[in-house]
């Protein structure tokens, strides 16, 4: 059922949602080191069901990007802020029985403040933050789009993972001095430098295909002027006296 979940539909309509994502020890952890029980994602109540636990996502409008629709649904209906985590690649699935294409983008939840106590779709859903390492268990039925997402972010998140663990020197700081507020102002500064990173990438890509198209119409402009120059009218034959008019010096006699 999750691979089916990866072939896309170009009949299905495009929609966009986000994967809330936070770090918070494991209660009785005596390791600083960051685990997938160290990680945690916010899933959402389906807001038709009521049942199904999913990741809050929504149509995308068309003054909108795919990233912007995903921040404002996410915002929406869980009362979640965050950064994106330009560092994990977005994930893009099929529902096949909502008949829709999701594009999931990784979303940082670094500060309480990012959390709304009161949201927009409070009242119909409910929200609930999940251990990586175990939420395949709690969220049972599931749907196979869900799942799919849920398998996909564990297996990214171990990159940034083993970053942290590396950058603030984890195996030997002890869990009493866990330094949270540090890491998630890392990830938040990384994912400002990435995006910046990205949008320069689109810019160079961007202007490196303007500079070849320009390159290709000079190009066609010359072979056209060099066409029209090369096209000359036949010079008028000498030999051919037939068409060239006789002038006769003698004057005519007048008529009596």
């Amino acid at each position: 059922m999750i691979n089916n979940c990866n072939y896309l539909s170009t009949d299905y309509n495009e929609q966009a949602g986000c994967i809330p994502i936070r770090i918070k020890k494991l209660e009785g952890s005596t390791s600083s080191l960051i685990t997938l029980e160290d990680v945690q994602i916010m899933l959402v109540t389906s807001g038709t069901s009521g049942i199904n636990w999913v990741f809050p996502k929504g149509s995308i409008k068309k003054s909108e990007s795919s990233k912007q629709a995903a921040k404002r649904e996410t915002f929406e209906e869980a009362g979640i802020k965050g950064k994106i985590l330009h560092q994990l690649p977005k994930i893009t699935l099929a529902d096949h029985n909502k008949g829709v294409n999701i594009t999931y983008y990784p979303l940082f939840v670094g500060k309480k403040k990012n959390t709304k106590k009161e949201w927009m779709e409070q009242s119909k859903r409910t929200r609930k933050w999940f251990r990586l390492s175990n939420v395949l268990s709690f969220i049972v039925p599931i749907k196979p789009h869900i799942e799919a997402a849920i398998v996909h972010i564990q297996r990214s998140i171990v990159t940034l993972q083993q970053q942290l663990n590396s950058q603030f020197d984890l195996i030997n700081t002890p869990i009493e001095n866990f330094p949270l507020d540090e890491i998630t102002e890392f990830v938040i500064e990384e994912c400002k430098k990435q995006k910046k990173k990205d949008k320069k990438g689109k810019k160079d890509k961007k202007d490196k295909k303007d500079k070849k198209d320009k390159k290709k119409k000079n190009k066609e402009l010359n072979g056209n002027s060099n066409s029209s120059s090369g096209s000359e009218s036949e010079p008028i034959s000498n030999n051919n006296n037939n068409n060239i008019p006789i002038i006769n010096n003698e004057t005519s006699p007048v008529s009596q």
